[in-house]
């Protein structure tokens, strides 16, 4: 019952524009959409751009099969509903069916020209005949490679992860590849206690989702109140994750949010005239972006006397991890004391979040002399 309860709620699917991503404020990917006697999900959209937004809705179910459920009073066919938002204007999708039916959207752009955006929300209706008994709202969903769920009470959570690595060509959806997930279990004290049942995430296939309550994806039958859930996957994927409070008088429900962690690092920066920066870095990566902190903590072997933090952005794209950022400080003063430089680093393939140890090259250049400019190689290390 707990299990049906779970996949009648959230089954989360992602989709990608190029392969592997979807654009943000292009794009949209939802949670479980689901339709029924019960149940009834609404998607409200509003293109915030000047011009008009133009778009399709697929739905998708089960091993990324079509889905046709009723969207606003009307049957859909193959899967999918061409969509069309005036500017400034908001749209409201409402999805119905007969029985109990339950599926996955995405919303993908005709164009990428910045003049039309599109942003939105879902919301789970609960319904005992006319009357609404519960609703949950649910944001629009971001990927992450790893992701870090915490809980009060482990049979109480239910977690849905997709991959939605596709490729979005001539109005249709193309797998790409596999998902290798895996999901850790600690206690609330950070003692590690099981490792998820591979038979449910690895590989998880282009379009395929997963949805149970968190005890049904360890072996043994675990026993457990506060915790955590650590995700690791090899490609993006989308996560959605509710608490259920089973009650006397019925069912309440919330969501909880499912974020990309921060992984630490250990940096070292080598010129090519030898000189040696050595520091902390940690990086999270929200689809394409990377997010994240630097500190610079000695040069040459002598400590920084006052360390500062630095704002790292970037993009990591089929294993291409790039970081262009601005730095300044003790640090970055090989051209004058105080510096501001433009800092690029990049790691020409392969990178992954669980690896432990990659190289790269990185680029310094003043910004106070663009003509100043220096070299080198880096190691980054967990």
């Amino acid at each position: 019952m707990r299990t049906k309860l779970y996949l009648a709620v959230v089954i989360f699917l992602t989709g990608t524009c190029v392969g592997q991503t979807q654009f943000p404020r292009k794009d949209l990917a939802f949670g479980q959409v689901v339709a029924g006697d019960t149940i009834e999900t609404q998607v409200t959209v509003t293109n915030s751009g000047p011009f008009t937004y133009g778009g399709t809705l697929f739905f998708r179910r089960d091993d990324g099969r079509t889905w046709n459920p009723l969207v606003n009073g009307q049957a859909i066919s193959d899967g999918k509903l061409e969509i069309s938002v005036p500017p400034g204007e908001t749209r409201t999708f409402r999805i119905t069916g007969l029985g109990l039916q339950s599926g996955s959207l995405m919303l993908f752009a005709e164009d990428l020209i910045l003049d039309n955006f599109i942003e939105g929300n879902l919301t789970y209706f609960f319904k005992n005949g006319s009357q609404i008994t519960d609703s949950v709202g649910l944001g629009s969903a971001t990927e992450f490679y790893v992701a870090t769920l915490p809980f009060e009470n482990f049979a109480d959570v239910g977690l849905a992860l997709v991959n939605g690595d596709v490729v979005f060509e001539n109005g249709e959806l193309q797998p790409r590849t596999d998902a290798n997930v895996v999901m850790r279990l600690y206690r609330d004290n950070g003692d590690f206690v099981a490792t998820s049942n591979d038979q449910f995430l690895s590989p998880l296939v282009p379009m395929a989702h997963t949805a149970k309550f968190l005890p049904e994806f360890f072996p043994g039958g675990t026993q457990l109140g506060r915790g955590k859930v650590v995700i690791t996957s090899d490609v993006p994927i989308f996560g959605a994750a509710l608490t259920f409070l089973f009650v006397q008088s019925g069912t309440q429900s919330s969501s909880l949010p499912l974020e990309a962690t921060p992984i630490p690092y250990f940096i070292r920066m080598t010129s090519d005239n030898e000189d040696i920066m050595e520091g902390d870095l940690a990086i999270w990566a929200e689809g394409y972006f990377i997010k994240g902190y630097l500190v610079m903590n000695t040069v040459n072997q002598t400590s920084v006397e006052v360390p500062a933090l630095t704002l790292v952005n970037g993009q990591l794209i089929d294993g291409q991890l790039e970081l262009a950022f601005y730095a300044q400080g003790e640090a970055f003063g090989f051209f004058e004391p105080g510096e501001e430089v433009s800092l690029v680093l990049e790691v020409l393939s392969g990178f992954d979040f669980e690896a432990d140890l990659f190289n790269g090259l990185w680029v310094m250049t003043s910004l106070i002399d663009p003509a100043s400019t220096l070299a080198g190689s880096f190691t980054i290390e967990k």
